[in-house]
C-alpha cells in the first residue's frame, strides 16, 4: 500500500519548519563562527524563534540575520573543538566542548539515526 505519512513532523503554525526542540541536525553548509567552519557538526536543537514575533527586540537583536532562527547547541570531540578558537567556546565539560550558535534553515539537516554518535 501507499503510506503518505513520513514519521512526525511539527507543524505548528508559527514554529520553524521542520525543526522541533531536541531534534539532532547536522550542519549541511559552511557556515563560519567561533574562528571555525561549523560543517559537518552533528548538535541538538536548542530553540526555535517564531520569526521575531514573541519578543523582536530580545530576539532580533543579536541575529545579524533574521533567518538565523535555529539555536543548535554541539558537543564536540577533540579533534572538532580544535577547529574553533577554544576561547570562544561556550563551555568545557568534563573535557567536552560545548559550541552554542544560530543557523537558518537551509543550512541544516535533520538526522533521522543517530549512529554517528553512540553516547555511553
Amino acid at each position: 500500500g501507499r503510506s503518505h505519512w513520513r514519521g512526525p513532523v511539527m507543524r505548528d503554525r508559527s514554529a520553524v519548519s521542520g525543526f522541533a526542540e531536541g531534534a539532532s541536525v547536522k550542519v549541511v553548509k559552511d557556515v563560519f563562527t567561533r574562528g571555525g567552519n561549523a560543517v559537518g557538526l552533528i548538535g541538538r536543537v536548542e530553540t526555535v524563534w517564531e520569526k521575531c514575533m514573541v519578543d523582536p527586540t530580545c530576539c532580533c537583536a543579536e541575529l545579524s540575520m533574521e533567518e538565523a532562527g535555529v539555536k543548535v547547541v554541539f558537543e564536540l570531540s577533540p579533534s572538532e573543538a580544535a577547529r574553533f578558537d577554544k576561547d570562544r567556546l561556550d563551555g568545557m565539560e568534563g573535557g567536552v566542548a560545548t559550541l552554542a550558535t544560530y543557523f537558518g534553515e537551509d543550512e541544516l539537516a535533520v538526522v533521522t539515526e543517530l549512529n554517528t554518535k553512540t553516547v555511553q
